[in-house]
């Protein structure tokens, strides 16, 4: 029918837009990730704001564009929900208007039949056979008479109701095909500007690579990103104490997350950067949206946004012993709460990051960096 050439239409827009329709979920599933979608837009608009009033440097604005394409991308996100969301209503749109024309059809049926039998006997033929006949069965006669008579009426009256509610329900059908046209044009304009922030991103990062000065004064922003964490790191108050000694597990924690290794602790020539540079703890390369999980039993010193690392969770281990988690898109970790090994702290991204997705992670040990590896189980 016309409404799933619509939905084909749609589709085929949206692949050549990079937007793909997932497979049909339970609605309420659907509206589930929509209010997530929405909740999480409109924190990266809180968080692209604040970013925009305290810029002053470059690795600020490499944060500000980062914000404003996962701003974008989470608009798309947003948008192709809302496709699902329509397409499901459609199809059950048009499944409504398939059985109400076949309801129509099987009316029509059954008045055609009934017309040809008048025709067949002509008019007044039971008053005929009333007349005729004088035995006692005309009054059985008189009464089936007026049932069909009766149930004719009816079905003429079901048959303009039926083409009423086809009416409706095609006036609604066509109300949602508009809808999915339009959001199909607004999926088109966001893919754009996703593309847009992200190209923008990538110039600001080819043009410090390429720019002496510029890149001089992010290497310059960095380390000084790195001294603040050092003292964030030396004031928290500390005082967690668990009831296991971090330290009688030394190359036995499991790993944050699962991922490759991009940067080991020591000294590395930055990718972006071309200069070599301190490495104060691990770059491992995971898909954005991947859990990392707290390493060791513990209290939350410190969830928020740090300059240089973007998104960052500090815990408290006791003992002096502290891990760090950067760059994550999201935290599921408020300050003071304890946390248990495995627990999720929060989700991987590439907030404050010039390297894509991926979780920093760093060990310390009364105020120093120590080489995380030789504390993780070996893989």
């Amino acid at each position: 029918m016309r409404a799933s050439r619509c939905a084909l239409g749609v589709a085929a827009a949206l692949a050549a837009c990079a937007v793909t329709l997932p497979q049909a979920q339970d609605p309420a599933a659907l509206d589930a990730r929509l209010r997530e979608a929405r909740r999480e837009i409109a924190r990266l608009q809180r968080e692209v704001g604040d970013l925009r009033s305290r810029e002053r440097g470059i690795l600020d604005e490499l944060a500000r564009l980062g914000a404003e394409q996962r701003l974008q991308e989470s608009t798309v996100e947003e948008i192709r929900l809302r496709l699902e969301i329509a397409t499901v209503g459609l199809n059950e749109r048009e499944d409504a208007l398939a059985r109400l024309h076949g309801e129509l059809a099987a009316r029509r049926g059954y008045l055609a039949f009934r017309l040809r039998e008048l025709y067949k006997h002509g008019p007044g033929a039971f008053a005929r056979k009333l007349v005729v006949n004088d035995d006692d069965r005309w009054l059985p006669a008189l009464r089936y008479a007026h049932m069909l008579g009766e149930r004719d009426a009816q079905a003429v009256a079901q048959l303009r109701e039926g083409a009423r509610r086809v009416g409706e329900e095609r006036a609604r059908l066509d109300s949602e095909l508009a809808v999915l046209a339009a959001l199909q044009d607004e999926a088109a304009r966001a893919v754009a500007a996703s593309q847009a922030a992200r190209y923008a991103r990538e110039r600001a990062l080819r043009a410090i690579r390429d720019d002496q000065a510029a890149r001089g004064t992010a290497l310059e922003e960095l380390e000084g990103a790195e001294r603040a964490l050092a003292e964030i790191a030396r004031g928290l108050p500390g005082g967690a104490v668990p009831e296991l000694d971090i330290g009688s597990f030394r190359g036995l924690l499991d790993w944050p997350t699962p991922g490759r290794v991009s940067a080991r602790f020591g000294r590395r020539v930055h990718p972006r950067l071309g200069t070599t540079v301190p490495q104060r703890g691990l770059e491992i390369a995971t898909p954005a949206g991947t859990p990392f999980r707290a390493v060791f039993d513990g209290r939350v010193a410190f969830a928020g946004t740090l300059r240089g690392y973007g998104l960052t969770a500090i815990v408290d281990h006791g003992g002096g012993t502290l891990s760090v988690y950067a760059h994550a898109a999201t935290l599921m970790v408020d300050v003071e709460q304890e946390v248990v090994r495995g627990e999720i702290l929060g989700h991987v991204g590439d907030t404050g990051s010039l390297d894509g997705p991926g979780l920093y992670f760093e060990l310390r040990r009364d105020g120093q960096p120590v080489d995380p590896e030789a504390w993780l189980r070996p893989r």
